[in-house]
């Protein structure tokens, strides 16, 4: 069932994630180290720092903490700043919060999706291009998907 929601989360955010300037997007449910930038991924993470409630019977009961992880190139460092912004905008052609609200339930998938307060993103992070020749730019968005309930 991992799989299958770790899909079709990628498969929502890169069907309403519209790209400017010629920009090939990649999405994948699971990291992939070797990938072309900008990019986006998934993985499972540590469930700190969620508010009690957002799965129900105030604590995170059944809810899967996943990361939501993007890279940009920085060889034009004002080119990725604005592209990792549009990336963590709430709203917008990019803004992969906006990928995310456009279905809570990933098309039946999952009974909802929620994330904290405040500002969601953490800061930026700078990843090795994995020739080694400059940085990737990045952050890391915390959500907790509430899986559908086994009848």
């Amino acid at each position: 069932m991992l799989l299958e929601i770790f899909q079709a989360l990628a498969d929502q955010i890169e069907d309403n994630i519209t790209m400017t300037d010629d920009w090939e997007l990649h999405v994948e449910p699971t990291p992939f180290p070797i990938a072309e930038s900008p990019n986006i991924n998934m993985l499972l993470t540590d469930p700190t720092g969620f508010e009690e409630g957002i799965a129900g019977f105030a604590d995170l009961y059944g809810g899967v903490p996943i990361a939501i992880t993007f890279r940009v190139p920085s060889a034009d460092l004002i080119a990725a700043i604005e592209m990792a912004l549009a990336f963590m905008d709430a709203d917008g052609d990019m803004s992969i919060l906006a990928a995310i609200d456009s279905d809570r339930t990933l098309g039946g998938v999952v009974d909802t999706i929620g994330w904290g307060d405040g500002f969601p993103w953490t800061g930026f992070t700078a990843s090795p291009v994995v020739d080694g020749d400059g940085i990737l730019l990045g952050s890391r968005l915390n959500i907790v998907v509430v899986p559908k309930a086994s009848t």
